[in-house]
């Protein structure tokens, strides 16, 4: 007999840290001006997030390169005034604007249409840094072999919830908060925010919305909301007990963590014959 469960994990968001790009890719490349350090040994190194990036880079041809402070309103730079800075769009990791150094001049992040294969961009779930920037001093920069360990966020409010989110969707900082539940649909603002669901939506929110069992019995088919900013696991158990909850092999993924899809997700599960098994999705943003 199956008792499928649908529980639900939300891992909290990353904090907002000073530098978050990985120790082994944090080198991009210029053929005229040779290597720049995305990762130089200062406090105020680059830091990438959902919506922005900010901090320094450095070259021994270049010197600093400023990729800006946080822009003014906690959302996007403006390009006006000192608001300069490289934006990145939620949800495509498409990178734009401008970064800026001293010896060299502006860095320009959006020279291309969006759908520009060469356009500068990361994986929104991986944090791999694809494409080209360019320089009018020195020409074109490589970025595709740089990437950041995460998506850190700017939480000014220290709600553990991305400032530049807040703004989106409440315009404000005060909308949502601790313990908060705008579409009153269970699930906090917080817990829409980690899982990538909406928080004026009262039907968006993270849960297994189907369940199915194959004739023999050894594969199960869950269906839950996702995206692909987020990343997902299967978790499995027969008793419910704490500790008792292992990973659940998937067909396709295995045991790995894996990128949601647009709208709706559906994992098979395999396991033994004839067993009890209880099923619950742990969501993580990168």
């Amino acid at each position: 007999m199956f008792k499928p469960l649908a529980l639900l994990i939300l891992y909290g968001a990353l904090p907002a840290v000073a530098g978050n790009i990985e120790a082994s890719f944090r080198y991009a490349y210029d053929a005229n001006a040779g290597w720049i350090d995305f990762s130089p040994p200062v406090p105020d190194n680059l830091t990438v997030g959902n919506y922005f990036l900010k901090g320094f880079a450095y070259s021994a041809n270049y010197g600093w390169v400023n990729f800006g402070s946080g822009p003014a309103n906690n959302l996007a730079y403006t390009g006006i005034g000192s608001d300069q800075g490289v934006n990145a769009t939620s949800g495509t990791g498409a990178l734009s604007g401008y970064a800026y150094s001293a010896n060299t001049g502006w860095i320009n992040f959006g020279w291309a249409a969006f759908n520009d294969p060469n356009r500068a961009r990361y994986t929104v779930n991986s944090g791999t840094f694809f494409g080209y920037v360019y320089s009018q001093n020195t020409g074109w920069i490589n970025i595709s072999t740089a990437k950041s360990a995460n998506l850190a966020i700017s939480d000014s409010d220290g709600d553990n919830i991305d400032d530049a989110w807040e703004i989106t969707f409440f315009g404000n900082l005060t909308g949502a908060g601790v313990g908060t539940d705008f579409d009153k649909d269970g699930q906090t603002d917080a817990a829409d925010f980690t899982a990538g669901t909406l928080p004026k939506d009262n039907t968006s929110w993270m849960r297994i919305t189907l369940f199915s069992v194959d004739s023999g019995k050894t594969q199960n088919t869950l269906n839950f909301p996702s995206t692909n900013t987020r990343l997902y696991q299967i978790w499995t158990s027969t008793t419910l007990s704490p500790g008792s909850w292992v990973i659940a092999p998937t067909t396709g993924t295995g045991t790995a963590e894996f990128p949601g899809g647009g709208g709706t997700s559906s994992v098979t599960c395999v396991q033994p014959a004839n067993t009890i098994r209880f099923f619950r999705v742990s969501v993580r943003k990168f």
